[in-house]
């Protein structure tokens, strides 16, 4: 588990070179998914499919200068009967939070497949962070 972890890190250290091209970045990510996921937590997994999934489609992450968060991915086209049927972020965020973390709620789990259970984790995952930052 700890080489993952590592492997892991170095594909997220890739993400914010830009002297790793973006046939390396998916290339490493695709390996992780191949080799290192045996243990690794769930909203990992599902975090490198979707950066697999956006390299894929040539989207990639601007190099930071700083601690700033990483953008989320770019947010698929729903309809609305999709939109409605898109479940409630977790309970129990402070009010505040609500109007904040909600758009990247939806956005994330607008990128999910229906009963994708890891993908539903890391938006969870992604939500609490926001809301933690709340309080």
């Amino acid at each position: 588990m700890h080489e993952g972890t590592t492997y892991f890190e170095r594909c997220r250290a890739g993400e914010l070179d830009p002297a790793v091209s973006i046939p390396q970045r998916s290339a490493c990510w695709a390996r992780w998914l191949e080799y290192y996921t045996d243990g690794q937590p769930e909203p990992r997994v599902a975090y490198a499919e979707r950066r697999a999934a956006a390299l894929a489609r040539g989207e990639t992450l601007p190099p930071l200068p700083d601690n700033t968060p990483l953008p989320p991915l770019a947010p698929p086209t729903v309809d609305a009967a999709a939109a409605e049927r898109r479940p409630s972020p977790p309970a129990g965020e402070a009010s505040a939070c609500r109007e904040l973390c909600r758009p990247r709620w939806d956005t994330c789990v607008d990128a999910c497949h229906e009963g994708a259970k890891r993908c539903m984790a890391a938006c969870k995952l992604d939500y609490d962070t926001c809301s933690r930052a709340c309080f």
